[in-house]
């Protein structure tokens, strides 16, 4: 259960990566940015929600904030479970 939990948290720690690089365009258009969407993109919930634009020329992704949030919840969930066997 460790291990799972450790994984949740690496894929949420990634997806604030994406989401801090996307929110200011300098960092966009760094190498790293194209892998880590190619890499996060199959794990951000289709939610439909619209990227919100920044004053920095770059973009706020809620579903990737959202993302991160079921993630964190999810862990903490598992979190009790183990706490309480």
């Amino acid at each position: 259960m460790t291990i799972i939990i450790d994984v949740l948290f690496l894929i949420a720690l990634v997806l604030l990566v994406r989401l801090f690089m996307s929110f200011f365009q300098p960092l966009r258009a760094t190498a790293l940015y194209g892998p880590l969407v190619g890499l996060t993109d199959p794990l951000v919930l289709p939610l439909g929600i619209e990227r919100i634009a920044t004053p920095f020329r770059g973009f706020f992704e809620v579903n990737a904030a959202v993302t991160i949030l079921a993630i964190l919840v999810v862990e903490y969930l598992l979190a009790v479970v183990r706490r309480n066997s």
